[in-house]
């Protein structure tokens, strides 16, 4: 389609649909950041069983940084390098997760809009495991939710690479070790990638607020290799993914309030 606008240049934010192409990984960086819109608290959703709504405690996302003018895909000629492996996001434009017309998007009838592409599975394994943290935090804190994510509570929960994204990759259905390492591999190549062009801080907006997080490239980078360290030496993966299991997260034959007594 002959397409004159530049939507991929002012679309920022792309919510992780459970995609697991190396060469997506290679090419976006993702990062799950903690969801710190306090008024946001349970839209899009109808609560848990009791009817009261609940935040989602983290929001996973490809990111594109501010200081970057267009999608990082996008090859000399401005077309999509990764057309074949590119994103759910990407491939439900131009509507957006509500299935409605994208405000970046001028042009929507140009598009032949085919039915929205989705992983029904993996948004609800996604919905059970925010809902299962939200509980988890009414009921012990943030340091509830780290304990169940495994993450070390003297280092805290890194900005973008931490165990919540390891859940994420999970709940994909990546394999417990090539895919996972395979995609930290591919996350390290695109922040150095970025480094070699001279960014050496990237700014992010934290999506549906107008809060900046912006963190040096290098720190980044020891970030997700302190992560892959964790992967390949505690078996941080394996023991995440018996842990999302055992809560009834990735085999709906339990439910989730299992994992309250973990």
């Amino acid at each position: 389609m002959n397409c004159k606008n530049s939507c991929c240049r002012a679309v920022k934010h792309m919510p992780y649909q459970g995609e697991t192409s190396e060469n997506t990984f290679s090419s976006l960086l993702l990062g799950a950041f903690p969801d710190i819109n306090q008024e946001s608290a349970g839209e899009g959703h109808e609560g848990d069983s009791s009817g009261r709504a609940y935040r989602r405690p983290f929001v996973a996302e490809w990111l594109i940084p501010a200081e970057s003018n267009a999608c990082p895909c996008l090859d000399s000629e401005g077309l999509c390098s990764i057309y074949v492996d590119r994103p759910l996001s990407c491939r439900q434009f131009p509507l957006d997760s509500h299935g409605s017309p994208h405000p970046f998007c001028t042009f929507p009838e140009g598009f032949s809009v085919c039915e929205r592409p989705s992983n029904t599975s993996f948004t609800d394994s996604l919905d059970n495991l925010d809902l299962l943290l939200a509980r988890l935090s009414d009921r012990g804190g943030e340091g509830a939710v780290l304990d169940f994510l495994l993450e070390e509570s003297d280092t805290g929960t890194p900005m973008l690479y931490n165990n919540y994204l390891l859940c994420m990759l999970l709940l994909s259905g990546s394999n417990i070790q090539s895919e996972i390492t395979n995609a930290l591999a591919g996350q390290m190549a695109v922040l150095e990638s970025y480094s070699k062009k001279g960014m050496r801080e990237l700014t992010f907006l934290v999506p549906g607020t107008d809060y900046c997080i912006t963190s040096a490239t290098d720190e980044l980078i020891v970030n997700v290799t302190y992560l892959f360290a964790r992967v390949e030496q505690q078996e941080l993966a394996q023991r995440l993914f018996e842990r999302l299991e055992g809560a009834g997260v990735i085999n709906s034959g339990r439910n989730c309030d299992a994992a309250l007594n973990l």
